[in-house]
């Protein structure tokens, strides 16, 4: 009995048929467990699905940047810049017209010339001062620094005459008006006439003024000395 034990064991030895035990041993994994070792990437085929796995991730991951920073971002951005850029409000909030006067308490711009009789009530303004004519070409001696204010109209149509008085209302004030050529500071522009003392009472003024097709014509109330001050109605009668 022995003798055919010990022969068995030979006979294992030398044909190296697998022992029981070997079947059971937990570090062996039987051919079927190969997905196993597919999902943690040691087979060359599961290398491949992992990286076309990360490929389609990766595509996701570029759409979401794409859309969310790319498109949302930047052209949001950029639209909300130039919608609220201060190409129209710097344009609204800036200097309105080149040609509006630059001398303050004055007409902005030109009204049209009238066409029936008109009266504009009008104060002398402080610190806005000029040497006044006496006549076009001559400064006065003595109104230096004389307050005055602009009142400029625009004669749109054919060739019209008009009379046009300046006339004390209230206060120490002895008018004197002159009529330019254009719209501006007096200093800058065309003098056409002037008079003192021409009007039919008191010291007021009067002149009638030719004004041609087209033409922006100012008048300009002020005074005979530095001192005075007042209120006055500019009177323009069409003839």
């Amino acid at each position: 009995m022995a003798s055919k034990q010990v022969a068995l064991a030979l006979l294992v030895l030398l044909t190296g048929c697998p022992s029981p035990v070997a079947r059971s041993d937990a570090g062996m994994l039987p051919t079927w467990a190969d997905t196993g070792l597919d999902a943690i990437g040691a087979d060359p085929d599961a290398s491949m699905d992992d990286a076309a796995i990360l490929i389609e991730a990766d595509s996701g991951s570029d759409a979401e940047s794409d859309a969310a920073v790319i498109d949302a971002g930047s052209d949001a951005g950029m639209d909300g810049g130039m919608d609220a850029g201060s190409s129209d409000a710097g344009r609204d909030a800036g200097p309105s017209d080149a040609n509006v006067p630059v001398d303050a308490n004055n007409d902005v711009g030109c009204i049209p010339l009238p066409t029936v009789a008109t009266t504009i009530m009008g104060t002398l303004p402080t610190g806005l001062t000029f040497n006044r004519p006496t006549s076009c070409g001559s400064f006065s001696s003595v109104g230096t620094a004389v307050p005055y204010r602009t009142h400029t109209f625009c004669n749109a149509g054919a060739a019209r005459m008009v009379r046009v008085e300046l006339n004390n209302v209230s206060g120490v004030l002895d008018p004197v008006l002159v009529l330019y050529r254009g719209v501006g500071a007096p200093t800058s522009l065309m003098c056409l006439q002037v008079d003192d003392d021409g009007g039919p009472t008191g010291s007021n003024s009067l002149m009638t003024a030719s004004i041609n097709a087209g033409d922006t014509v100012t008048f300009v109330a002020t005074a005979f000395d530095n001192s005075d001050s007042g209120t006055y109605a500019l009177v323009i009668t069409p003839l």
